[in-house]
C-alpha cells in the first residue's frame, strides 16, 4: 500500500512463519535531492565546528572528564589520567551547583509572568490568571518524571565548560528535559543570532533502532532479525526551519519546524516529524561576534588549568624526591645488594669507612607552592568561585551580609541576563506554548487576548541584580527623612 504524498509505503513479508507488516522507503528523487541538502549543510556545520573541537577536547581532559570530543574511550575507562590537580574541576561544579540554586531552585517560586503593560497587571482577574498559569508551567518542571533539574545542572556543567550547552524539550503529552551531548550535536543560527537549526549525530544499537524506527531501517531491522542486538548504526537527527510547509494541514510533515531522522550509513531517512516550535534551547555562555559557539570560562582560563597541572605534577616528584631521594653508596664493602625498605639491615665492611647517604639535591618546594597557590585563585576567580564566597566577618549584622551578598552576586549581571535570556525565558515559552496548544490553560480575561505576556525572574541570583534599585530608593528616602 502506498500513501499519496508519503514517502513510505506498506508491505507484508513472510517470516518465521508468520506475516510481518513493515514500511518499505519509497523516496522520490526529489525527496533525495532534498536529503542531500540536509547531510550537506550537516557536514557543512560539523566542519565549521572542527575549529572548536581541540578546545573542546583540552576541557574535558582537565575538567569535564565526563565529556569526550576528538578522542573516545571505552565505556568505564579511567578518563582523568591528566589530572594533577583537582580546582578547576571542582570550581566547576560548585559554580553549576551555585546557578541551579540561585537561578532555579526546587523549592522557590523563581519566575511569574507578567503582561509588558504594567497596568493591566494591576487588574485582580488578570494577576489571579496570570499566578494560575505560572503554577501549572511550575508544575512541569517541578514534576520528577520530567527530568528538569536533573538534566539543568548537567546542562549548566556543560556551559561553564564548553560554553555552549544543548537541551531538547520533547512536547506534550509526555514532556521530558534531556541535556544532550555536545560533542553530538551542531549548531545553525539564524540571521538575528538565535540558533534555529541542530544537526544531533548519535548512535544506536540494533535492538534500540528496530524499537525506534521499526524496519524503516532495513540495514539494521536486518541485524535485529539475525540476532546482531548490539550491533551499533550512525544516525542524523536534523531539527530546522521548514520552508515549504502548509500551515493549514494539520500533518507532522507541514509544521513550521522539520524533525528528520536519516541513517547514515546508507543516506535513506527513517522518520519524519515536525514541531510547533524550536525543541532545543542553547544558551552561551559568552559569545564573540560572528561565532555561533560560546566561550567558557574553562576555555578561557585554559593555560592556567594546564600550568597547575604541570606544576602540581612537579610538586609531587619533587615530594617524593624529598620523602625517598636517590642515595649514593660505595661499589664495594658491602654484603650483598642494598637493602633500602624500612627497618631494612645492610652489613658492611667495618674497615672501610664510606656509608650509604641519601643525595641531597637541595629540594625547596615552599617558592613552587606558593606559585601553585596563586594560580588555583586565579581559575577560583575564572569561576566566580570568589563572587559566591562572602568573607568571613564575626562583626557584620545581617542586613549587612545580604548587601554584601548581593553587590558580589552583582557582579554576574551579564551573565545572568544571557542565561535568562538563552535559556529560562525560551523553556517557560515552550511550556506555556504547550499547555495552550493541549487546552490545558483557563480561559484568560479579555485584557489579556493580545497574548503579549513575559517571564519576571524572581529567583536570588536574579533578585540581587534588582537589589541596587531598592537600595537607592531606600537611601533616598533615608537621605529625605533625615
Amino acid at each position: 500500500v502506498v500513501f499519496p504524498g508519503s514517502c513510505f509505503s506498506l508491505m507484508y513479508q513472510f517470516r518465521n512463519g508468520a506475516f510481518w507488516l513493515g514500511i518499505e522507503n519509497k523516496l522520490p528523487e526529489a525527496l533525495i535531492s532534498n536529503l542531500n541538502i540536509v547531510i550537506s549543510d550537516f557536514n557543512q556545520s560539523k566542519s565549521e565546528r572542527s575549529n572548536f573541537d581541540s578546545q573542546y577536547q583540552d576541557v574535558s581532559d582537565y575538567v569535564l572528564t565526563t565529556r569526550e570530543f576528538q578522542s573516545k574511550s571505552k565505556s568505564g575507562n579511567r578518563r582523568t589520567t591528566l589530572i594533577f590537580d583537582a580546582t578547576a574541576p571542582d570550581a566547576s561544579m560548585r559554580l553549576a551547583s551555585a546557578l541551579t540554586g540561585l537561578e532555579v531552585n526546587p523549592s522557590l517560586m523563581w519566575f511569574g509572568l507578567r503582561h509588558q503593560d504594567i497596568s493591566i497587571n494591576r487588574i485582580p482577574e488578570v494577576r489571579a490568571w496570570l499566578e494560575d498559569t505560572r503554577d501549572r508551567i511550575m508544575s512541569i518542571f517541578n514534576n520528577p518524571d520530567t527530568g528538569f533539574y536533573l538534566n539543568i545542572n548537567e546542562l549548566f556543567l556543560d556551559l561553564l565548560s564548553f560554553g555552549t550547552s544543548v537541551m531538547s524539550v520533547s512536547p506534550s503529552p509526555r514532556i521530558r528535559f534531556h541535556t544532550r551531548a555536545l560533542s553530538e550535536c551542531y549548531l545553525r543560527e539564524s540571521m538575528d543570532g538565535n540558533v534555529d537549526s541542530v544537526y544531533r549525530e548519535f548512535e544506536l544499537t540494533a535492538r534500540q533502532a528496530f524499537k525506534f524506527f521499526g524496519e524503516r531501517d532495513e540495514v539494521a531491522a536486518k541485524a535485529f532479525m539475525d540476532g546482531k542486538l548490539d550491533e551499533k548504526y550512525n544516525y542524523l537527527h536534523a531539527v530546522f526551519p521548514r520552508e515549504d510547509g502548509d500551515p493549514f494541514k494539520l500533518t507532522p510533515q507541514n509544521k513550521p519546524f522539520a524533525s528528520i531522522y536519516i541513517a547514515l550509513n546508507n543516506g535513506i531517512m527513517v522518520k519524519e516529524g515536525g514541531f510547533d516550535q524550536f525543541p532545543f534551547v542553547t544558551p552561551r555562555w559568552t559569545k564573540a561576534a560572528g561565532e555561533v559557539y560560546g566561550r567558557s570560562p574553562a576555555m578561557n582560563s585554559m593555560p592556567d588549568i594546564k600550568m597547575v597541572n604541570a606544576m602540581a605534577q612537579a610538586e609531587i616528584t619533587g615530594a617524593q624526591l624529598v620523602a625517598s631521594p636517590p642515595i649514593q653508596m660505595p661499589n664495594s664493602g658491602y654484603l650483598g645488594p642494598a637493602k633500602l625498605r624500612p627497618n631494612g639491615v645492610n652489613y658492611y665492611n667495618a674497615a672501610t669507612k664510606e656509608r650509604i647517604e641519601p643525595l641531597n639535591l637541595g629540594q625547596n618546594l615552599s617558592p613552587l607552592n606558593d606559585e601553585i597557590n596563586r594560580v588555583k585563585n586565579d581559575i577560583r576567580r575564572a569561576f566566580w568561585n570568589d563572587i559566591l564566597q562572602i568573607p568571613e566577618n564575626d562583626r557584620m549584622t545581617a542586613t549587612e551580609i545580604i548587601q554584601r551578598r548581593n553587590d558580589r552576586l552583582q557582579l554576574m549581571a551579564p551573565i545572568v541576563g544571557r542565561i535568562e535570556q538563552e535559556l529560562l525565558s525560551k523553556l517557560i515559552s515552550l511550556q506555556y506554548n504547550n499547555l495552550k496548544r493541549a487546552g490545558l490553560l483557563s480561559e484568560p480575561p479579555q485584557e489579556l487576548i493580545d497574548g503579549k505576556l513575559e517571564p519576571e525572574f524572581v529567583s536570588p541570583l536574579s533578585l540581587a541584580q534588582k537589589s541596587s534599585n531598592v537600595t537607592s530608593i531606600q537611601q533616598w528616602i533615608n537621605g529625605v527623612i533625615l
